[in-house]
């Protein structure tokens, strides 16, 4: 006779493995899932995604045993591409980050993670539905950010040519118009 050891009973459930898996395999996340019904349902998944460290960044492909030719940033070439990397720490990502709050004369910290940035957001002392708004941005910016970074990898265009791009699909993003934006020549975003 088989004992099943998961449960009590010693009869098999697929409840008790389900609860296993699931301890074993996901990172415990302290902070709520949240959803911002100003912006697309694939911008807010994208947010999950980037909170639950689930994208297919170059990082998390190299650690699922998949060859990649390498594994630092697209963009900035000065780190491993990772979700922490690409949407806090990237050079470029810090400086379109910098701008978002300035907007509402708000001071930024620069932050190394999506809890870090939560927690960061959670304090400021603004109108519950301008968290929103401004959680919505960033939502957007990184949005953006994975389009710009999968443009510089599958079209093969450089940080500079695609800089437009970034640009005005951000912008797209945030006011609902299309804009005509070219970078500059030196590949400037200013």
């Amino acid at each position: 006779m088989y004992v099943w050891s998961l449960e009590i009973s010693g009869e098999f459930s697929v409840k008790s493995i389900r609860q296993v898996i699931n301890a074993n395999c996901f990172p415990v996340i302290h902070s709520a899932t949240r959803w911002v019904k100003s912006v697309p349902l694939k911008v807010n998944i994208m947010a999950w995604k980037i909170k639950m460290d689930g994208l297919p960044t170059r990082m998390n492909i190299s650690r699922r045993g998949i060859e990649i030719d390498s594994i630092v940033c697209p963009i900035c070439n000065s780190g491993a591409e990772s979700s922490c990397h690409i949407f806090f720490q990237c050079n470029l990502v810090r400086h379109l980050a910098r701008k978002i709050p300035s907007w509402w004369n708000v001071d930024y910290v620069d932050v190394s993670s999506y809890e870090e940035w939560y927690t960061w957001l959670v304090s400021l002392r603004l109108q519950a539905n301008l968290t929103v708004v401004f959680e919505g941005i960033f939502y957007c910016l990184w949005w953006s950010v994975w389009m710009f970074r999968n443009k510089i990898l599958f079209e093969k265009d450089t940080p500079s040519q695609a800089s437009g791009f970034l640009i005005t699909l951000f912008l797209i993003l945030i006011i609902g118009v299309s804009l005509d934006v070219k970078p500059r020549s030196n590949g400037s975003i200013d």
